[in-house]
C-alpha cells in the first residue's frame, strides 16, 4: 500500500458508490480479512476518514 501511495495513488478517489479505499479496507472484500495495516497506512497519509459513501443506511451509529 504504501509503494502505491509513495508512486502516486490517489488515496481518497472515490468509485461511482462513493467508496475510498479507505471504505473498501474497513468493509472488508467478500471472502478477505480486513486489513488493519493498510487501513492504518491509508490514515497516516491523510486518507479522509469523514467521508461518506452514497450508501443508504438503516441505522447504525451515525447514520453508517
Amino acid at each position: 500500500m504504501q509503494a502505491l501511495i509513495t508512486a502516486g495513488a490517489l488515496i481518497n478517489i472515490e468509485d461511482e458508490e462513493g467508496n475510498s479505499p479507505l471504505h473498501v479496507k474497513c468493509y472488508g472484500e467478500t471472502g478477505k480479512e480486513t486489513e488493519l495495516d493498510c487501513i492504518e497506512t491509508l490514515i497516516v497519509n491523510r486518507a479522509r476518514v469523514l467521508n461518506r459513501n452514497h450508501r443508504v443506511s438503516g441505522g447504525g451509529v451515525a447514520g453508517w
